[in-house]
């Protein structure tokens, strides 16, 4: 069954001829005449598969309230979005400018004669985009998932899992996520599920047989969502890509010293294996791509995104670093009394430095890049990312 919110002033008036149009397609529709009734519904995080919006909604000449819930939406709460409306020529204009923030691919427009027409206008929308197919299997699922992990695991005497979830936390602080038994726990249930399985396969089998076509920047942007995950993190930790920068001299640089040894009062070093920018590094290949670049000295890293660009580095085993964290007292190596922050000031070189963050490498990416440092043969069962890079 599918969830439908309609927001548009009309819909007290035209409630019948809606619901009319959704006879017999198992859909639940949900009718608001407000900015404020809509963002009710949508601060709850009720799910829909389809929000409808009137664009000039409250106001005869303007569109500005309608702007104000894709604001709230914007990167918040997933939603095709389309907005049904006598004004749809003058939306359509403005997202042309680029004056609307919100994706393209989520945000569709059809000019409104009547209200009979609005579920085909939906299903016709909602059936070719795959996107929208993926979202609406995934959000329902694991929103299902999320609340019967919680109801097995409060068969724990007196539902108190807090004192048991300890155990994924060391006595530095350092949080072992992959550990994290809520997580694996939904992880194995969505997986494992039937109903679930059952609807991405076929879907699967719709996207290899429809031949879609892609870019190198798109897939580059994919792998830039696989490989690595982005915070703001205060302490340094193993497994994180920074930019070390020194007067007017930067390199890139991925940190492989242990967290427990990172988190110890007195730690004096960090190791780094030393990253540089593809095109620099002498490959030898015969069109200079990712995907025939081998070597037992080199570990590509591609799609690391730093502000708006997105830079393929490759981590060179022989250029290992150590920066040292530098006492504000003195020039001396410091007993560092707490974990090591970003904040601090460091010797790289001889030459005070600052490290700044880029991104994390996620598991198990991580343990391929240091397993291949030690070893040079990969002992980890992952997808490979120079699969990404292939074909079309």
């Amino acid at each position: 069954m599918k969830r439908v919110l309609i927001i548009d002033d009309e819909v007290e008036n035209q409630s019948e001829a809606i619901l009319q149009g959704f006879e017999g397609s198992q859909t639940e529709v949900i009718l608001c005449a407000t900015k404020d009734e809509g963002l009710k519904w949508i601060k709850s995080k009720a799910l829909f598969d389809c929000i409808v919006l009137d664009w000039f909604l409250e106001e005869p000449d303007s569109s500005i309230l309608s702007k104000q819930i894709l604001a709230e939406l914007n990167g918040k709460y997933y939603a095709p979005v389309m907005i049904y409306s006598q004004h749809a020529d003058e939306f359509k204009n403005e997202l042309e400018q680029g004056t609307i923030s919100y994706p393209k691919n989520l945000i569709r427009e059809f000019q409104k004669d009547n209200f009979s027409e609005i579920n085909s206008k939906i299903e016709e929308w909602l059936t070719s985009e795959y996107t929208a197919k993926l979202s609406n299997i995934y959000l329902k699922e694991v929103y299902d998932k999320i609340h019967k992990t919680f109801w097995s695991l409060n068969e724990i005497k007196d539902g108190n899992i807090a004192a048991v979830y300890k155990s994924i936390i060391s006595e530095n602080g350092n949080i072992d996520w992959s550990n994290d038994f809520i997580i694996n726990i939904l992880l194995q249930s969505v997986t494992t599920d039937k109903f679930f399985r059952d609807n991405v396969q076929p879907l699967i089998a719709q996207v290899q047989a429809a031949q879609l076509q892609t870019t190198s920047d798109d897939k580059r942007k994919v792998i830039n969502k696989i490989l690595y995950y982005k915070s703001s993190p205060e302490f340094l930790s193993n497994g994180d890509i920074v930019k070390i920068n020194s007067g007017e001299q930067s390199c890139y640089g991925f940190i492989a010293t242990p967290d427990c040894d990172l988190s110890q009062g007195n730690t004096r070093y960090i190791e780094f294996i030393e990253l540089v920018k593809f095109l620099s590094v002498p490959l030898g290949n015969s069109n200079n791509t990712i995907s025939e670049g081998k070597s037992g000295n080199h570990f590509f890293l591609p799609a690391v995104q730093e502000e708006n660009e997105l830079i393929d580095l490759v981590a060179v085993f022989k250029a290992n670093h150590f920066i040292t964290a530098k006492d504000n007292r003195s020039d001396k190596y410091p007993g560092v009394a707490n974990r090591i922050k970003y904040a601090d000031t460091f010797i790289y070189k001889n030459t005070d430095c600052a490290m700044t963050y880029i991104c994390s490498l996620v598991n198990p990416y991580k343990s391929e890049l240091l397993q291949k440092r030690i070893s040079h043969n990969s002992r980890v069962g992952i997808p490979s990312v120079y699969e990404y890079l292939k074909g079309n």
